[in-house]
């Protein structure tokens, strides 16, 4: 009896204590995921203000330079015009670095990863459908405007009209899938910026490669090239990684830029140049893609 007795109470302390243990594991554990926590968020706030800051000393150096200009143009009457127009671009310039300085910054890294798991799914979904017309960017009105990609079920077929490429998967006729581009929303910004954009593909096409590197800052450098019914960009620095992944935004606003604005169904291909992380995007609109869609 006495033997038993000892052998519980023991047995007892040891499940307390190893209870304790945990609990006081699960608290610390806690405590350190609080204080990254509370670390993370004070170092983004301490960028954005950094970045945010920075805004602000651009402004008031250009604010400095206006004002300078000015004064200057009381002083030496024979450089006024000058001297007004550039004190006059330099206010102007304060006005729209201060006031449209971004709130939040989004580092390139976090949007590749969020569109490359977007990619994989629907590049995924396009293999289990065992879909394979080439993609087709098309123009289009109603609810589906002003694009619509669109894969079709063989290589060969026409193409649905605009109330059938509204819906996700097209049936009837010309079965496969339609999707909204995510070059569209690059598009219609490309568009709000430039007013009108230009009738010629060679000029659309530089168009976009200027906005791809200083209004979205998606690659580092592009070079254009047309001809009858194909365009080309050659273009480096991808921000959003590989540009050949299915409906990549670099190629994708090229293809559905080129089909709006020339009213033609664009394919779209994308090849590896093999030097300096190059990537060739090669549009094609007319006979070319209406032997392929016809």
């Amino acid at each position: 009896m006495s033997a038993d007795t000892d052998v519980e109470p023991n047995a007892e302390n040891r499940s307390v204590t190893d209870t304790s243990d945990t609990e006081a594991d699960r608290s610390e554990l806690l405590a350190r995921i609080e204080t990254l926590e509370a670390e993370n968020e004070r170092l983004r706030t301490a960028v954005e203000a950094a970045q945010r800051r920075q805004y602000r000393r651009t402004a008031v150096g250009l604010l400095v330079v206006g004002l300078l200009a000015l004064a200057a143009a009381y002083v030496l009457p024979s450089l006024r015009t000058v001297l007004i127009a550039l004190g006059g671009t330099g206010v102007f310039g304060t006005i729209l670095t201060y006031f449209l300085t971004p709130e939040r910054f989004v580092a390139a890294s976090v949007g590749e990863q969020i569109y490359g798991t977007l990619a994989d799914n629907e590049a995924a979904i396009v293999d289990d459908l065992d879909l394979r017309g080439d993609p087709v960017v098309v123009p289009t009105e109603g609810d589906a405007a002003p694009a619509r990609l669109y894969v079709s079920v063989t290589d060969s077929g026409g193409l649905p009209d605009s109330a059938a490429l509204s819906e996700p998967f097209v049936a009837g006729n010309h079965p496969g899938i339609s999707l909204a581009p995510t070059g569209v929303p690059l598009y219609e910004s490309i568009e709000d910026a430039a007013g009108t954009l230009p009738e010629s593909p060679g000029d659309i096409a530089a168009t976009v490669g200027d906005a791809l590197v200083e209004q979205f800052e998606l690659v580092d450098g592009v070079e254009t090239d047309a001809e009858s019914g194909r365009a080309t960009l050659t273009v480096s620095g991808s921000a959003y990684g590989p540009v050949d992944r299915f409906d990549h935004p670099v190629a994708s606003v090229f293809a559905a830029t080129l089909a709006v604005e020339l009213d033609e169904p664009v394919t779209v291909e994308v090849d590896d140049s093999g030097e300096r992380g190059d990537w060739l995007v090669t549009c094609r609109w007319g006979d070319d893609v209406s032997n392929r869609t016809a």
